[in-house]
């Protein structure tokens, strides 16, 4: 048998007897459904669609990562639908305080 470890959890009194009692009707025990919430993660390695991720999940590193990513894809997304590479303009790389100069040049702020 492989080694097992015991996981306990507070949750109010109503709550658990509302759960066991969904559970019970549809032939599990709390302990089978843990075991199936843990199963499903490590098959799916991804949360079940009714458990949104927790606001304080990823850090702000990460969310920028994960923006960055999607930016790409969308950055060759245009590139494949107009036909042109490296549509990445050289300003990618500044700053925000850069960025928002240019913005204001391109909007005639600094024309004499």
């Amino acid at each position: 048998m492989a080694a097992t470890i015991q996981m306990n959890t507070r949750i109010s009194k109503a709550l658990k007897q509302s759960g066991d009692a969904v559970l019970e009707r549809n032939g599990y025990t709390p302990s089978s459904a843990v075991r199936a919430l843990w199963l499903y993660l490590s098959e799916h390695g991804t949360l079940p669609s009714f458990m949104p991720k927790a606001k304080n999940a990823a850090s702000n590193d990460e969310r920028a990562a994960e923006i960055e990513s999607n930016a790409g894809m969308a950055v060759r997304m245009l590139e494949d639908l107009i036909g042109k590479e490296n549509v990445r303009r050289q300003d990618d790389e500044l700053s925000y305080d850069e960025l928002k100069e240019l913005a204001w040049e391109d909007r005639g702020a600094f024309d004499d």
